[in-house]
């Protein structure tokens, strides 16, 4: 896969990470339940494990590379 279509994938989901769990649930722009606040928690968890995921993969195929 081209390398900066991978970076966009991994930016997005640590974009959608950072703004599930900051500025949505501690900004006061919408008052979720403990439930609602519990789901956008666990929700955004894989999502930046994933982030991550693809993250160290995509330095490793570049490592790859080099090698």
């Amino acid at each position: 896969m081209p390398k900066p279509l991978v970076v966009i994938v991994i930016a997005g989901n640590a974009v959608w990470t950072l703004a599930s769990i900051g500025p949505l649930l501690f900004s006061g722009a919408v008052t979720p339940n403990l439930l609602g606040e519990a789901f956008v928690a666990i929700q955004a968890m894989p999502v930046g494990a994933l982030a991550e995921l693809r993250y160290i993969g995509l330095r490793r195929s570049v490592e790859a590379l080099a090698a």
